[in-house]
C-alpha cells in the first residue's frame, strides 16, 4: 500500500527549532576574564568595537550563538550593554587591539538591575553611551543640494534678511504673472 506523504509540513518545521521557555535571571560576571562593556561601533561581519568597564577599547566577536535564529532577543546594536569574555590565553602583538567574545546581551531591565546589584564604575559606560548619541545641532550632518537651492539658502541666511526676501519675492507668486500663455514662448 502507498504511504501518504502529503499534508501540512508547517507544524513539523515550526517545532524543529522550538525551545522550552524558561525564566532567565540576569547573568553577571563570574570570573576576572568576564567584563561588562558597551558597543561603540558596529563593523559588520560579526564584529564590533566595545568599550569595557575598565576603560579599554576591544574588538568583540559575535559568536554563532547570537546569530541567525538566536538573534531575536540578542540583538547587538550601538549603545547595547554586553558581557564579554576576555581572551587571556591569546598571544597578540603589542600594537594590536585586544579581542573578546560576546557572552551576554543585556536589555534595558537587565541594565537597571546590574546598576543596582553590582558595585562597578558604571560611569565609564554611561559616558560612552552619551558620547555615541547623535547631536542634532552641531552642523556636521551632510546635505546634498543643487547649486540653485544652495544659492537661495545662502540669500535667506545672509545678513539683512529683508534684501534676501525682496530678492526672492518672485517665488511667492504675487499674482501678476499667474496667467501663462503657451503662445508667448
Amino acid at each position: 500500500m502507498v504511504k501518504n506523504l502529503g499534508g501540512n509540513k508547517a507544524k513539523r518545521q515550526g517545532r524543529k527549532h522550538a525551545q522550552p521557555g524558561h525564566a532567565q535571571s540576569t547573568r553577571r560576571a563570574a570570573t576576572d576574564d568576564e567584563v561588562y562593556g558597551i558597543v561603540t561601533k558596529m563593523f559588520g561581519n560579526g564584529r564590533a568595537e566595545v568599550r569595557s568597564i575598565d576603560g579599554a577599547t576591544r574588538t568583540m566577536i559575535i559568536r554563532k550563538k547570537f546569530k541567525g535564529r538566536n538573534k531575536r532577543d540578542n540583538t547587538v546594536a550601538l549603545n547595547t550593554w554586553v558581557l564579554v569574555g576576555l581572551r587571556s590565553w591569546e598571544v597578540r602583538k603589542a600594537d594590536d587591539k585586544e579581542t573578546c567574545d560576546l557572552l551576554e546581551v543585556y536589555n534595558g531591565g537587565d541594565v537597571d538591575e546590574l546598576k543596582q546589584s553590582v558595585d562597578a564604575p558604571w560611569s565609564v559606560l554611561t559616558t560612552a553611551a552619551r558620547s555615541n548619541q547623535t547631536d542634532d545641532g552641531d552642523g556636521t550632518d551632510i546635505r546634498f543640494v543643487d547649486e540653485r537651492t544652495q544659492k537661495y539658502e545662502d540669500l535667506l541666511g545672509a545678513e539683512g534678511g529683508t534684501d534676501a526676501a525682496d530678492a526672492l519675492d518672485w517665488l511667492a507668486g504675487d499674482g501678476a504673472d499667474d496667467d501663462f500663455d503657451i503662445d508667448d514662448l
